[in-house]
């Protein structure tokens, strides 16, 4: 596959006493268009909160997710109304593709459920900016078919 990669590193927090670890993660072009597409010009790098605003989505963003072309079925399965995103993509996904996306791990693919977890602004936003339908577009635009596994397609 060629699909285009970035490396990302994220701290972590444990206790002195033991290494930092320091994963690799493997992101799509799609991925990358969608986070750069939230983050504000107005805050200069490095000066974010430390601890965002968590928020559960409202009813009216739960409309708004939903209504993005693609969104009404899972992006994987087919499954009509799904109840699981996935931050990493913009996309939503039925109940047994979320147990594949969380399979894969929080550094490809970042689950969430619409209705039950708390969500940053930012995370909201690429939801706002993703969909099934954009990404299907992009997978399908690098040779990855809509038959391809979960864990094949995202990894």
């Amino acid at each position: 596959r060629s699909l285009d990669t970035i490396c990302v590193t994220f701290s972590s927090h444990l206790p002195s006493h033991r290494p930092t670890i320091q994963p690799r993660r493997q992101t799509t072009h799609y991925q990358t268009k969608l986070e750069a597409a939230t983050h504000s010009q107005s805050t200069p790098p490095n000066t974010q909160q430390q601890t965002p605003n968590m928020v559960q989505m409202t009813p009216g963003d739960q409309a708004m997710v939903k209504v993005i072309p693609g969104n009404d079925q899972c992006c994987d399965c087919g499954m009509k109304n799904p109840q699981w995103a996935s931050v990493s993509f913009g996309t939503v996904f039925c109940l047994d593709c979320s147990g594949v996306h969380r399979s894969l791990g929080v550094h490809i693919s970042f689950v969430r459920s619409i209705a039950m977890d708390s969500w940053t602004p930012q995370q909201l936003q690429i939801m706002k900016l993703g969909g099934n339908k954009k990404c299907k577009d992009y997978l399908a635009s690098k040779g990855i078919g809509a038959g391809v596994g979960i864990k094949q397609k995202y990894e």
